[in-house]
């Protein structure tokens, strides 16, 4: 099914002249005509407009980058050999390889998330996945980006590599079963997601002092996801 951007954009508003024009009601003639001359000029909704993003550019496969000694067969295989990726997306992952922070900032749906998680998972399967302790922490402004992470992860596993031991969690004040989070606590998994109201608590809590004490063990990469200013309490708090 196709999808008439300009149609759709008529249907839109068509809809909100309906709404507007159901209260406007002018009795005044001249004032009438008037107004009903504007509303046809489409004074209140601007004319439709086509932008063209940039598409970005295309890098090498997952499995050209084993076949370089980059990453691990392992970390190929969890996330796709066949899956391509942006210019970008390569840049940081040799950055990551080579052990070297980065920044990205690219345009929405420029798949950064894999920037990250490219490389935390390959540091798993380095390091060892039979080996305890949190590998890679990231860090979200809010839940929901934690939720959509912890999907996309489970869906990478789930498509590629169902039985593969690599384990991530979320951890947040939405998880409120007790015997969960104290698994996480006790038995912490390779990547941890988390925001940074949690993250704070975990320093500062008794009961987390285990959870931190095995993020130093073995936490190699931390990534700080979605960069935003902050003022205020919340600024403080970050």
């Amino acid at each position: 099914m196709t999808l008439d951007i300009f149609t759709l954009r008529d249907e839109v508003v068509g809809e909100y002249r309906d709404y507007v024009t159901s209260f406007v009601h002018v009795r005044e003639p001249r004032l009438k005509a008037f107004v009903e001359e504007e509303l046809s000029r489409g004074r209140l909704w601007p004319d439709a407009i086509l932008e063209l993003n940039p598409a970005f550019a295309r890098g090498p496969t997952l499995a050209e980058l084993v076949r370089e000694g980059v990453i691990l067969e392992e970390t190929a295989r969890f996330f796709g050999r066949d899956l391509r990726l942006f210019r970008h997306q390569e840049e940081a992952i040799r950055l990551a390889a080579a052990g070297r922070s980065f920044v990205v900032s690219t345009g929405t749906g420029s798949g950064k998330s894999l920037t990250y998680l490219v490389p935390i998972v390959d540091r798993a399967f380095r390091n060892g996945i039979e080996k305890p302790g949190v590998v890679g922490l990231c860090v979200y402004p809010m839940n929901a980006l934690v939720g959509s992470q912890l999907e996309a992860l489970t869906e990478f596993k789930k498509r590629n590599w169902p039985d593969c031991e690599l384990r991530f969690k979320r951890y947040t004040g939405q998880d409120k079963d007790v015997e969960d989070r104290n698994e996480t606590i006790n038995n912490p998994p390779h990547i941890l997601l988390t925001n940074y109201v949690m993250l704070e608590l975990a320093l500062v809590r008794p009961a987390e002092r285990s959870l931190l004490q095995q993020l130093l063990r073995q936490l190699a990469v931390l990534a700080v996801d979605e960069i935003h200013v902050y003022r205020g309490r919340q600024g403080a708090d970050v």
